[in-house]
């Protein structure tokens, strides 16, 4: 019995080292952002007193973030690793506000089919280090929780697709609530594989 259970983990260790690898390079996305502000909508869910405030958007507008990312995969079929990324998020009725930030987002993703098509989320932060538009009767903060969800593709050694939506979980300005989010569509380039090679 020793013997058995010996050499299962033996091939059980051996197949995940063999699957581990190290991806990282730089990534670029589209985004669509906007500015999010509680309203007098309630969202029900589950009936009556289950459910809570609504909210509404501030109009999209086209934007782009920019950075690195570093995954690893210990298996074929999933990954853990982070983004670190510049973001501008505008909004088209919230005129001349403009917050840029740099984010961190560590992330986990899971290719559930088999396909090399892999959802993914994270949560981290973003230091907003530009805050535009805004007078000093605001109560803007300078960091926020971040959150992402998105669905990648992968080609391996080639490129990665991948499209989601990224939010704040906190208000970076407090006294009229607003948070930030953006849908985004972008790629990742994995450089190091064509180091590596």
């Amino acid at each position: 019995m020793k013997k058995v259970a010996f050499i299962l983990l033996f091939f059980a260790l051996h197949t995940i080292s063999v699957g581990q690898e190290l991806v990282y390079g730089p990534m670029i996305s589209f985004d669509r952002t906007t500015f999010v502000i509680p309203d007098t909508s309630v969202i029900i869910i589950g009936g009556p007193g289950g459910g809570g405030p609504g909210s509404q958007d501030l109009g999209r507008e086209s934007n782009f973030s920019a950075g690195g990312f570093l995954y690893w995969y210990p298996v074929k079929r999933a990954f853990y690793g982070g983004e670190l990324f510049y973001s501008r998020h505008t909004a088209s009725t919230a005129e001349g506000v403009v917050v840029s930030s740099i984010n961190v987002i560590p992330q986990f993703g899971w290719d559930l089919l088999n396909i090399n098509l892999f959802v993914n989320g994270g949560i981290g932060a973003g230091y907003l280090f530009s805050i535009d538009g805004f007078d000093e009767n605001f109560d803007t903060s300078s960091v926020d929780i971040a959150l992402k969800f998105g669905l990648t593709y992968r080609l391996k050694n080639i490129i990665t697709i991948e499209a989601g939506i990224r939010g704040s979980v906190t208000d970076f300005e407090k006294s009229q609530e607003i948070n930030r989010e953006s849908l985004y569509a972008g790629v990742k380039i994995p450089l190091s594989q064509f180091i590596s090679k």
